[in-house]
């Protein structure tokens, strides 16, 4: 029930969704007063929601910020789900914007400092009907990895699953005081408080960051991008996960 409801309110998270109804609300209104003051707050909204500098002060105070490539060695990476799909029509998996947690790890596992790679994630979807991680390590195998280096945990739908069911192969592998936590930068803040608040040690390794630590131009806080809007629905959505495991009892 829990995973259905966050399904459905994630859909009214969307900053774009917001604008759409205030519009449509200033073209119902008859009110010439109230019409003015709705398109007046609407355009504010969305130089707010499109102006880099202003994104950057929330999302940076949220992340956790990537660190170098640690020199001490681990005995797997744990690899959160999010950042790939399938697609029947080409019979393919194609990736996302967040595949950078799959491919930082491979470098990772390239370079000796994980042993062995824990692929957590089924299926983000309602219809559970192609597990993310038993696709990606098909790649990864069909890529040179050895098999036996790549474990797949296929039936985590969220993020307090993909720790729950992680724990029991680490338990199993008694890989119980050395591990990297691998997804985007967001992310981590909740998914880091369900494996501590499961026991689960491990290390934060966060990829994919959104927050700009090097750009003071001035387009920088003036001009409006559009993908900024983008980014800000994914923060809320991580903003709202992280209070509604809060709440629940999760983290």
């Amino acid at each position: 029930m829990f995973f259905i409801f966050s399904k459905v309110f994630s859909f009214f998270l969307s900053p774009v969704l917001w604008i759409l109804g205030l519009l449509l609300y200033a073209i119902l209104i008859k009110s010439t007063k109230k019409k003015s003051l709705i398109l007046i707050t609407t355009f504010i909204l969305v130089y707010l929601f499109c102006n880099a500098a202003f994104f950057n002060f929330f999302v940076s105070k949220f992340e956790i910020t990537p660190i170098p490539i640690p020199k001490e060695k681990y005995d797997c990476g744990i690899v959160l789900g999010g950042y790939s799909m399938f697609q029947e029509n080409i019979n393919r998996l194609q990736f996302t914007e967040s595949s950078d947690r799959l491919f930082q790890t491979v470098y990772l596992y390239k370079k000796g400092i994980i042993s062995k790679i824990i692929l957590s994630g089924g299926s983000g979807n309602l219809d559970q009907k192609h597990k993310e991680s038993i696709y990606a390590r098909n790649y990864l195998i069909g890529i040179g990895l050895p098999a036996v280096d790549v474990i797949a945990e296929s039936e985590s739908k969220n993020t307090i699953e993909n720790a729950q069911n992680t724990k029991k192969i680490l338990d199993s592998l008694n890989f119980t005081h050395s591990n990297l936590l691998i997804t985007s930068a967001s992310h981590l803040p909740r998914s880091l408080a369900c494996f501590r608040k499961l026991n689960v040690n491990v290390k934060p390794f966060s990829v994919n960051a959104m927050a700009n630590t090097s750009d003071n131009s001035i387009g920088y806080y003036l001009i409006p991008r559009l993908w900024i809007m983008i980014n800000w629905e994914k923060l809320i959505h991580e903003w709202a996960g992280f209070l509604a495991y809060k709440i629940s009892g999760k983290i």
